[in-house]
């Protein structure tokens, strides 16, 4: 009986990993998504930036300064973009490293369930023994006194 309950115990204290693993996986599932949505802000800005640049270079160029404006904020932009892309690929790597957790922790939930199935079982048949027993020795018991 007691190691079925500190099998119980410990599938408990295995749900509550479950729940935090998968908390922890929607968390930076969400995080690499804002993540994503800032570097499709960016490139949209590059786009609308370059845009502006080629309707600048359509029309004859009066300011040679607005056009090395356009051109710093591109260079600017794209190194926002670089680092951006490097910050999804490392919260992509995190998302994946709490991915194998969450597996890790479904396997180990569901090893202990199986050991206490067997657990279970192993108590049931040992009941069902001890009943069959008991009915064995009534049994006899009252054919020894209807023989007497």
């Amino acid at each position: 009986m007691s190691r079925i309950g500190s099998v119980s115990r410990i599938l408990d204290f295995r749900r509550v990993q479950k729940e935090e693993a998968e908390m922890e996986v929607r968390k930076a599932w969400e995080a690499l998504r804002d993540e994503e949505d800032i570097l499709g802000a960016l490139e949209k800005s590059l786009s609308d930036t370059q845009g502006a640049l080629a309707e600048l270079g359509k029309h004859d160029i009066d300011n040679i300064h607005d056009l090395g404006l356009h051109y710093d904020y591109i260079s600017t932009l794209e190194v926002k973009i670089r680092r951006q892309l490097k910050v999804i690929d490392a919260k992509t790597a995190e998302l994946e490293v709490l991915k194998e957790r969450l597996v890790e922790v479904f396997r180990d939930m569901k090893m202990v369930e199986i050991l206490r199935g067997r657990l279970l079982k192993e108590r049931d048949k040992t009941i069902q023994r001890l009943e069959t027993r008991q009915m064995d020795a009534i049994w006899s018991s009252m054919a020894a006194r209807e023989s007497v």
